[in-house]
């Protein structure tokens, strides 16, 4: 239990501190970022599409095709990921509003960098994964 402990919560924290960075630095200043947050960001754009709600939808998309290629120990270790990252996202959209800690497009893009290294970081380095685009390239490496 501990064990599983020890590997969830860096998991989530480091989910919740992506979603508060894209809040933050990213989303205000139409900041663009890679991977499924970065087609999301790019949909949103162009189609008004919610953030969150992409980023949710095409994650179990990909935990889906993962675990039906990849198998059960990928999904466990995705899943929290795959969840968590979205639910923040909306979660930090629906607290913070409109909110603007700065409009300055170095210091969004520095703490933005800064955020997310440390953020996926925390992640990857339990063995999890983020899911998303990290899915294809998975399945092509086995």
């Amino acid at each position: 239990m501990i064990k599983i402990v020890r590997s969830v919560v860096p998991v989530i924290f480091g989910n919740f501190l992506y979603a508060l960075v894209v809040k933050l630095f990213i989303l205000p200043t139409s900041l663009m970022s890679s991977g499924t947050t970065g087609i999301a960001l790019f949909l949103n754009h162009y189609l008004s599409l919610p953030v969150s709600l992409f980023v949710l939808v095409f994650n179990l998309l990909m935990l889906l095709v993962g675990f039906l290629i990849l198998g059960k120990k990928f999904a466990m270790t995705t899943i929290v990921s795959t969840l968590v990252y979205p639910m923040a996202l909306e979660f930090f959209n629906q607290i913070l509003g409109d909110y603007v800690l700065t409009d300055n497009l170095i210091l969004c893009t520095l703490f933005a960098g800064i955020g997310i290294g440390i953020s996926l970081g925390m992640i990857i380095r339990t063995g999890a994964s983020t899911g998303g685009v990290d899915v294809p390239p998975l399945i092509l490496n086995k």
